[in-house]
């Protein structure tokens, strides 16, 4: 068990993490869980090709798979999905980060710009993987993180990464978090095993707190308090950070509880409106925010909304580009949300406003659609939903799919835009008119979606 620094990008090996659009930013100081990672990878090569990690919110699941997917950088390709980032569930983006990083493991360069990255040249390129396992003796490894934490209404979208994955296929094993039912019927006919993971050790407790001046009966008392969970113990860790005394650190936690969170939501100032709508936009939107779009939202230059956030321990800055903005944990961005609920149609209004300057800008094409149903702004929502700007849309887009509606990027169906929808109780003659539109657009269009060329022949509302 050995403690980790990894917040020095200077010394960062290129590998096919730091490839992945998609790899968690991890806490500065991680405890290094060697023996479950020894485990996983003995339970893998004793014959068993998919491996599910379960257990408890903040146990540390993503944690200790983005470790294994360090340990064997050379030889994994990972994808961590978050429910509150619609851009970490698209199918398309995952498409091209899988066919990324197995190009670089494959020839240790970055996958080309212009290069297609569709469904063909992903199965080129895991070829390319086989035969190499086949050769060394050694499977190739695929974690994935967070697909059981997918929205209601996602399934579709689960159906589709699964299906991108090579289960089944040899020379590749599998780490997958959550339980048997998040792959369904993809486990037939494979051997799996099932992995419950357990919270801290209490001398994990010690050395994830070595450095802060907490004695060994403080410790303990933190350990039986937070029962072991490490995202807990990680909420204990900021406030030290913050500039709590040692001394008065477990006093305050015990005092906070059960809103542990509030001790470090005293950061918040709220006359500071630019921090305020900054944390609200994070926390509320279903889309992954980077400085770059919240620059072009609030109008306030990058460097600026980085110091105002510094401040904040609760929310991370990546270090790399596209500079993405999130918080340290799925239950404090729901906590901040419900911190800033009474502001979120006033920053939403500002947002669309914003976007509609630049309507077809990348951040309005991927953000006013979710906008504008969110605000049950229903007219301005189809006359954006026009042929012109789905034209935008799909030229900026690499996925586009023909089942109740149309995915770019997101899909229809996640917006609500069906025939059974609520935002589209249109009359009979706007229906037939959109409908035609819709059709005059698409009998002159076609595009490639994973890999299938599709012809659209019809749009129904």
């Amino acid at each position: 068990m050995t403690t980790h620094n990894d917040g020095d990008a200077a010394a960062e090996i290129v590998d096919a993490t730091v490839v992945s659009t998609t790899f968690p930013i991890l806490p500065r100081r991680v405890i290094s869980r060697e023996n479950f990672i020894y485990t996983f990878e003995e339970t893998l090569d004793g014959g068993v090709q998919v491996l599910l990690v379960e257990g408890k919110e903040d146990i540390g699941k993503t944690t200790l798979v983005a470790q294994f997917a360090k340990r064997y950088a050379n030889r994994c390709i990972s994808l961590f999905i978050r429910s509150s980032s619609r851009f970490s569930y698209d199918p398309a983006v995952i498409l091209r980060d899988m066919c990324g990083q197995a190009h670089f493991i494959v020839s240790k360069e970055e996958y080309p710009a212009e290069a297609d990255a569709d469904e063909s040249a992903l199965q080129r390129l895991l070829y390319n993987l086989v035969k190499a396992a086949r050769r060394e003796g050694k499977a190739f490894y695929f974690v994935v993180d967070g697909l059981e934490c997918l929205r209601e209404g996602c399934a579709e979208t689960r159906d589709v990464v699964l299906s991108l994955l090579p289960i089944g296929v040899p020379g590749f094993k599998f780490i997958i978090t959550g339980s048997e039912s998040v792959l369904r019927g993809y486990l037939k006919g494979i051997q799996f095993k099932e992995f419950t993971l357990p919270g801290f050790t209490l001398d994990e407790a010690i050395a994830f707190f070595d450095g802060y001046g907490l004695d060994k009966d403080t410790v303990n008392q933190l350990y039986r308090t937070f029962s072991t969970v490490p995202g807990r113990l990680e909420s204990a860790r900021r406030l030290l950070d913050v500039g709590i005394p040692p001394d008065a650190l477990l006093q305050s936690l015990l005092d906070a509880l059960p809103g542990l969170f509030e001790i470090e939501w005293r950061a918040v100032s709220q006359d500071n409106r630019l921090l305020l709508d900054l944390l609200t936009l994070v926390s509320s939107d279903p889309h992954s925010h980077t400085l770059e779009s919240l620059e072009r939202i609030l109008g306030r230059g990058q460097e600026e909304l980085r110091a105002v956030l510094k401040p904040m321990t609760f929310v991370n800055i990546s270090e790399r580009e596209p500079f993405t903005v999130e918080f340290v944990s799925e239950p404090f961005r729901r906590f901040a949300a419900s911190k800033l609920s009474y502001l979120r149609d006033e920053v939403r209004e500002k947002a669309i406003s914003a976007l509609f300057s630049k309507p077809e800008s990348d951040e309005a094409l991927a953000l006013l659609p979710g906008y504008l149903k969110d605000a049950g702004e229903r007219e301005k929502l189809l006359d954006y939903l026009s042929p012109q700007h789905l034209a935008a849309m799909i030229d900026k887009s690499e996925s586009l799919a023909h089942g109740k509606g149309l995915r770019f990027g997101t899909s229809f169906n996640s917006l609500g835009i069906s025939k059974d929808s609520d935002i589209t109780d249109l009359s009979v003659d706007e229906v037939q008119q959109r409908e035609g539109e819709m059709d005059e657009f698409f009998y002159h269009r076609r595009r490639e979606h994973l890999g299938k060329r599709l012809f659209i022949e019809s749009f129904t509302l």
